[in-house]
C-alpha cells in the first residue's frame, strides 16, 4: 500500500494518548500485547492519497491525531482506532475465523476495490440490516465488516448486543467475533459476558 505519515503536533500526542488509554481499559490487562506489539501515533494518515484514522504494519498499529480536529476527535479517533486496527491482526491470524466469516458474507455482495474506495464509502448510508453489515464501511471488505464489529463490541457493547437480538445473522458473526478473541484471552469471555454480549450472541 502507499501510506504517507506526517508527524504529529505535541499537543495532539495527549490527545491521542487519553484515547488510547480509554481504549485499554476495555480489555484485561496486558491483552493487547498478545495481539499487537506497539502503537505509534502520526498526525495524518493517508493510503494512496485517502486520509485514514489508522493503519497497521507488520505487528504495531499508527493512529493518526490531526491538528486541525477537535481534541475531542483526537480522542475518539485513537479510542476507536485501538479496537478498530488491532482487529485486523486477530483477523490474519485465525484462519477458522476468516472461513466462517465468509459463510455469513450476502452472495454476490458487490465488495469495494483498492484503499481509496473502502474510504470514500465511509459515510454512505448503512446497508439494511439483513445484510449483517453494522455500516457502509463494514460492508467494503470482509475485513473491514470484522473491523466495525470489533470495535462496536469493544466501544458499545450495548449497542452491538440491541443489533444482535434484533437481527439473527449480527447475532451469529457476533459469535464468531467473541469465539475468536477468547481463543486469544479467555479472560475476555468474562468481559464479553458483563457487556451483555455473550447473552446476545446465543440467540444466533
Amino acid at each position: 500500500r502507499g501510506v504517507a505519515l506526517a508527524p504529529a503536533a505535541p499537543d495532539a500526542v495527549g490527545d491521542a494518548l487519553d484515547g488510547i488509554e480509554a481504549a485499554f481499559k476495555a480489555y484485561p490487562p496486558l491483552c493487547l500485547g498478545k495481539i499487537v506489539s506497539g502503537i505509534f501515533i502520526a498526525g495524518r494518515i493517508a493510503i494512496d492519497g485517502a486520509q485514514a484514522g489508522g493503519v497497521g504494519g507488520p505487528a504495531w498499529i499508527v493512529l493518526a491525531a490531526p491538528a486541525d480536529i477537535s481534541a475531542a476527535a483526537r480522542v475518539e479517533t485513537a479510542r476507536l482506532g485501538v479496537h478498530h486496527e488491532s482487529s485486523s491482526f486477530v483477523w490474519a491470524r485465525d484462519d477458522l475465523l476468516r472461513q466462517r466469516w465468509a459463510e455469513t458474507l450476502p452472495p454476490g455482495w458487490r465488495f469495494a476495490g483498492p484503499a481509496v474506495e473502502q474510504l470514500a464509502r465511509a459515510d454512505a448510508p448503512a446497508p439494511p440490516p439483513e445484510t449483517g453489515f453494522l455500516s457502509a464501511y463494514g460492508g467494503t471488505t470482509p475485513e473491514n465488516d470484522f473491523n466495525i464489529y470489533a470495535e462496536t463490541a469493544f466501544d458499545a457493547p450495548r449497542t452491538l448486543a440491541a443489533r444482535a437480538a434484533a437481527t439473527k445473522l449480527v447475532a451469529r458473526k457476533l459469535g464468531l467475533l467473541l469465539e475468536a478473541y477468547a481463543r486469544i484471552d479467555p479472560r475476555l469471555a468474562d468481559a464479553f459476558a458483563r457487556g451483555g454480549l455473550a447473552a446476545a450472541a446465543t440467540r444466533g
